[in-house]
């Protein structure tokens, strides 16, 4: 299950949440196909890092000082008017990816009992197609079955055991930045 969304949000607020994703205190600890134990160390090996920040837990903390309200509405807006599943918010992170950093193949699997769903969120407020930085759908074998661009203010929504990987920019200077809800079907 693979779903896409365009042009839900006003330019005004993808600039704003361009602006809230951009004051996230990024880390250099996101740790893609983590591979030891324990998963939350910062020195766990995997297939490659790249920029992130955990920025809430179910659990009903914020782990950064103030989730941004931004992109609650995202999410509330998003499973309100769009998603026909009933779901359960269990985590929401943000990844930044600059040039020379492209993604693994991977699947977003958290809870394990395929009732895990995957929302992102292209929170950047400007992208042009020769940019690259393509979401990439892949099937078992690895090849590329689809792939989306990170427009400004896209929502992917996808069953979170489909196999991806996120691109990186093709230019230098340029950062592809998502919101990823990390959803499961209640």
């Amino acid at each position: 299950m693979l779903k896409v969304y365009n042009d839900l949000f006003a330019a005004d607020f993808i600039m704003r949440s361009s602006q809230l994703a951009h004051g996230i205190p990024w880390t250099y600890t996101n740790v893609a196909n983590r591979n030891q134990f324990p998963v939350d160390s910062i020195l766990t090996k995997g297939s490659h890092r790249f920029f992130g920040a955990n920025l809430y837990e179910r659990k009903g903390h914020n782990l950064i000082n103030e989730t941004p309200d931004e992109f609650f509405q995202v999410l509330d807006f998003v499973c309100t008017n769009y998603i026909e599943e009933k779901l359960s918010l269990h985590s929401i992170s943000a990844n930044l990816q600059v040039y020379g950093q492209d993604g693994t193949a991977h699947k977003d699997i958290y809870v394990g009992d395929s009732k895990d769903r995957t929302i992102l969120f292209f929170c950047h407020h400007e992208w042009k197609e020769e940019w690259g930085g393509a979401l990439e759908i892949l099937n078992e074998d690895k090849e590329v079955i689809d792939s989306i661009l990170p427009m400004p203010g896209r929502v992917v929504y996808l069953d979170s055991s489909v196999l991806h990987r996120a691109r990186a920019p093709l230019v230098k200077d340029v950062a592809r930045m998502s919101i990823a809800y990390r959803m499961k079907v209640i």
